[in-house]
């Protein structure tokens, strides 16, 4: 299986990578300076890859402890306070669609 590389852009590696060419002639160089010509797709495809690593944290944590509470107590408080105004907001419909009735029964 042979991959079709036709349409793919033919300068791409050479945009991205432009100390791997002599600037002489524009030939891809190897590390020890000769012509390379092992680039994979003919230059035409840019693969990267991503390594894993990993984070060492010493000691108690205690800044990230309190954030996260304040956090908490922020978020927790925000949804509180939403709700008491969502109330009020349903008491007010009310009220106003109660009114509305009222003054539509009269204009009959």
């Amino acid at each position: 299986i042979l991959p079709d590389v036709s349409e793919l852009d033919p300068v791409i590696f050479r945009e991205f990578y432009p100390e791997r060419f002599h600037e002489s002639n524009g030939t891809l160089r190897d590390d020890d300076g000769d012509t390379a010509t092992d680039v994979l797709f003919d230059g035409r495809v840019l693969v990267y890859w991503r390594g894993y690593s990993q984070e060492v944290t010493r000691g108690r944590l205690l800044l990230p402890k309190i954030d996260y509470l304040q956090a908490s107590l922020v978020q927790r408080s925000a949804a509180w306070i939403k709700e008491r105004l969502d109330e009020i907001e349903v008491e007010i419909f009310r009220a106003f669609m109660s009114q509305s009735r009222k003054i539509r029964r009269a204009v009959r």
